[in-house]
């Protein structure tokens, strides 16, 4: 039997989901948000990572963040209100951007926000 590609992206996907959980066993609650943003780092290769609610009509709620560069992007989003974290709620897809010092401010081929990604660039 062949699988689909549309198949295996779905499987692919509950495996690293299946991969995430298993780490997250036995964690306290109150480390949970910032041992998530430790297995979402390494799951997506980068050196941080962020968690924000992000509500309708809301403001937006940072939950972690791995270390001081994204603290430093939390905040830039909440104030902005445009950045990755808002960028994947808007668009249901996850947004990964693997080097922000080094992405000119005018790309927006991963990110479609330039305010943020201006700022972010200037800050390194």
């Amino acid at each position: 039997m062949h699988e689909s590609g549309q198949e295996h992206t779905t499987r692919a996907s509950a495996g690293r989901r299946m991969r995430i959980l298993a780490r997250l066993v036995d964690v306290p609650d109150d480390a949970l948000f910032g041992r998530l943003g430790e297995v979402c780092a390494a799951e997506t290769g980068t050196s941080g990572a962020g968690i924000m609610v992000v509500v309708r009509d809301a403001p937006r709620l940072s939950l972690a963040a791995t270390n001081a560069t994204g603290a430093l992007i939390e905040r830039l989003q909440r104030e902005l209100g445009e950045g990755p974290c808002v960028d994947a709620h808007d668009r249901q897809v996850p947004v990964i951007e693997p080097d922000l010092a080094a992405a000119p401010p005018d790309r927006s081929n991963t990110m479609r926000t330039t305010t943020f990604t201006a700022y972010s660039w200037q800050l390194g």
